[in-house]
């Protein structure tokens, strides 16, 4: 855990950078970013990094207390959000990834573990990057109009990148189809979740996480990617 402690300096450096990143959103206005809602976004992964050592750290134990809370909120976002029952196989397919969490934490080591899930998270980071100041070509609407093909480019790469710059910062050797399989995986559960709120016709499922929309939104992508770990070869 030494080691997966002492990324706590990089994470400061990447929310810093991530949220410098943000200010020509604003027009470099910081007091408009800091009373945005991607300011909290930001501000967030703080204790959702400290939830993700927290779950790693206890390994089998903690990783299925996390997976059944993941489960539980997640269908009770759905419940109050799909009242129809549209998309009752999307429910079912997110509460199964939940099952990922114990799996991961029991198989794959701290270090390993905290590499692959922040692979995804940084894959996300870079979709958003790459589809705010390069999106031009838009994904149909049955999926999202809102988001382009140049923000799915982005979570390839980002998973790429990010499993090279992290397999450094937590000695782990991860390589580059892996972190391409990490991305394509963070990109897959990213557009399924797209596709079953455009069926519902919502923008999140929840406002459980602040500024991330629900546990749905928060976790979609990270559950597929850390089940795409589980199964790459080590």
């Amino acid at each position: 855990m030494t080691v997966v402690l002492s990324a706590i300096p990089w994470l400061v450096v990447s929310l810093v950078g991530g949220a410098a990143a943000c200010l020509p959103l604003y027009g470099g206005n910081v007091r408009r970013f800091l009373r945005s809602s991607l300011f909290v976004k930001v501000v967030m992964w703080v204790p959702l990094f400290v939830a993700f050592v927290g779950t790693v750290a206890g390994g089998l134990l903690t990783g299925l207390v996390a997976g059944v809370l993941l489960a539980s909120i997640g269908a009770m976002e759905w419940l109050r959000r799909d009242t129809a029952g549209r998309t009752r196989w999307y429910l079912a397919l997110f509460v199964a990834s939940c099952a990922v969490w114990p799996i991961s934490t029991a198989q794959l080591t701290p270090p390993l573990w905290m590499t692959c899930c922040l692979s995804s998270v940084f894959s996300d980071v870079t979709a958003f990057f790459f589809g705010r100041y390069l999106g031009r070509h838009r994904l149909p609407d049955w999926i999202n109009r809102d988001k382009s093909w140049e923000g799915v480019l982005g979570q390839l790469l980002g998973g790429v990148l990010g499993v090279l710059v992290l397999g450094m910062i937590f000695g782990t050797a991860p390589t580059m189809l892996a972190g391409l399989v990490i991305g394509a995986a963070s990109a897959i559960g990213d557009l399924v979740n797209s596709v079953a709120k455009r069926i519902v016709g919502i923008d999140d499922w929840g406002s459980t996480i602040p500024g991330h929309g629900g546990v749905i939104d928060r976790f979609c992508s990270l559950n597929i990617a850390l089940a795409a770990a589980v199964l790459l070869p080590r």
